[in-house]
Formats: structure tokens, C-alpha cells, sequence
């Protein structure tokens, strides 16, 4: 069985809303840590960082909903083989951020 090493990341920037996406490989953890930026022109703050250990990836995600740092994890393996994985704010229930294959992300 082939994986694809390959996943598309869509999230909202905390300061201006902004929608972002970003294509994401297992080459992006060669650090430990992949910090995902607004790509708004003159924005750039930090959305989300998606640490890398032995059996999973955790998420730290700046919620642009209540403004809290939200942490999630995933098994690697899901990471790469689910298609869709979702993550939603604790306190008002709605997705905050998508990872997976680009058909269902976007």
C-alpha cells in the first residue's frame, strides 16, 4: 500500500480572519515543528504549530473564535491516512481547522 505524503491544511488567522491553506509533507517536520502563518499580505502571524513526536503530531491552534490556544492530537498514522480530519473550538463547537487530502479540504 502506497501514502501519500502529502496533506493540504486550511485554518482562520486569529487577527484578521483570514482564510489560509497550505500544503503540508512529512519533509516540513525535518525541524520537529511546522508553524503555520496567515498568508495575508502584511499579516503573517502564527495560527497554528503542529509539533512532531515518536507516535503523533500535536496541535497547538490559535483559536479565532474565543482566542484561546486550543492543543489536539493525532496518531502519524492517521495523519497520513485519514482523508479528512477536523478540529473544533471547546467552546462554541464550530471547525477551526481542516488537514487531509485537498478534495476534502477545500
Amino acid at each position: 500500500m502506497l501514502i501519500d505524503l502529502k496533506r493540504f491544511a486550511a485554518y482562520i488567522c486569529p487577527s484578521c480572519s483570514n482564510i489560509s491553506t497550505r500544503l503540508i509533507t512529512a519533509f516540513n517536520f525535518s525541524n520537529g515543528v511546522l508553524k503555520l502563518l496567515c498568508a495575508r499580505h502584511n499579516c503573517c502571524d502564527i495560527c497554528a504549530s503542529i509539533y512532531e513526536k515518536p507516535s503523533k503530531y500535536f496541535f497547538e491552534i490559535e483559536c479565532p473564535l474565543c482566542g484561546d490556544t486550543h492543543s489536539f492530537s493525532v496518531p502519524k498514522s492517521d495523519l497520513w491516512t485519514k482523508p479528512l480530519i477536523s478540529y473544533k473550538c471547546p467552546s462554541s463547537g464550530m471547525d477551526i481547522f481542516f488537514i487531509g487530502e485537498y478534495d476534502h479540504v477545500k
